[in-house]
């Protein structure tokens, strides 16, 4: 039987599954206008944002399918705190330098300004992705 913190991790997972799905699908439909704005936060130099345009919204995109799904679940919570650090981290980097930019986060169909609650909400985001990568890391390895 599982407790009820397996439970609210279960919730937890599935929530920011959902996230990374909504948030890839929307930005496949406008790689320009997504490497635009990474562009925008002056974080990797010119000539690889459209690569990353390319490359985050597909790992979005897995990364939400293996959360909502339960497969894949070592790669997938490993692959997707990566991703919450990186967008934490830009995020944290636009509004510490003062960057007036779109956020990115789902590409045209939220147009979010980085702020303070865009801040938080992407800490929140973090503190979920680690929880759930350590739960999963820890079960795993007690079971083998």
């Amino acid at each position: 039987m599982k407790s009820k913190t397996e439970y609210a991790l279960i919730v937890i997972r599935i929530v920011l599954g959902v996230i990374l799905l909504v948030a890839g699908l929307s930005k496949v439909g406008d790689l320009n206008g997504f490497a635009e704005i990474i562009n925008n936060y002056h974080l990797i130099p010119y000539q690889l944002t459209n690569i990353f345009a390319i490359v985050i919204p597909w790992l979005e995109i897995a990364v939400g399918i293996s959360l909502i799904t339960g497969f894949f679940l070592r790669g997938g919570t490993f692959i997707g705190l990566i991703l919450f650090f990186v967008f934490f981290f830009a995020v944290s980097w636009a509004y510490a330098r003062g960057i007036d930019t779109e956020c990115g986060c789902f590409g045209a169909l939220l147009n979010q300004k980085v702020n303070l609650i865009k801040l938080i909400e992407s800490t929140g985001y973090l503190i979920g992705a680690v929880l759930i990568f350590v739960f999963y890391w820890r079960r795993d390895h007690e079971q083998s």
